[in-house]
């Protein structure tokens, strides 16, 4: 099973009829900035990447793991700024924010790697007990009025 994030609508309705080769699920829905969008000051461009080897998306708004992951060999075809997020700080989100986890399947000896991106804890929880790789609080989304 392989989870996907998609900023542009057309993209997921795509993936979900079968447009990435089948097998794909939405990741599910948390809020952020369209790059046409205003958005908080400390809201962070985030880093879109693709691996054709493994038919696979990779989302970040770390700095050093984006420039890490636009060096050759890396595996990774940087695809640009996909939206703006906020991020924890010391795995912290901000007041009026809750956080979003970032989960890895560990399959990449198998040419398979994926990530999921959720907003439960519940879900986060039960993921690492099935054997996903919990890699913790990557976004924080605002929380609902």
């Amino acid at each position: 099973m392989h989870y996907f994030l998609a900023a542009d609508g057309s993209e997921a309705n795509s993936l979900v009829q079968g447009g990435g080769g089948g097998g794909w699920y939405s990741t599910g829905i948390f809020a952020a900035w369209p790059l046409d969008y205003p958005a908080p000051a400390a809201a962070r461009p985030v880093c879109r990447f693709y691996a054709s080897l493994v038919n696979s998306h990779f989302y970040t708004a770390g700095a050093n793991e984006c420039e890490l992951l636009t060096q050759p060999g890396s595996g990774w075809t940087y695809e640009g700024i996909a939206f703006r997020a906020l991020v924890p700080t010391n795995g912290a989100c901000y007041p009026g924010t809750r956080p979003v986890w970032r989960l890895y399947n560990g399959r990449f000896a198998q040419n398979d790697s994926n990530h999921r991106f959720v907003t439960s804890v519940d879900v986060y929880r039960h993921m690492m007990a099935n054997g996903w790789i919990g890699e913790g609080v990557v976004f924080c989304e605002p929380a609902p009025v």
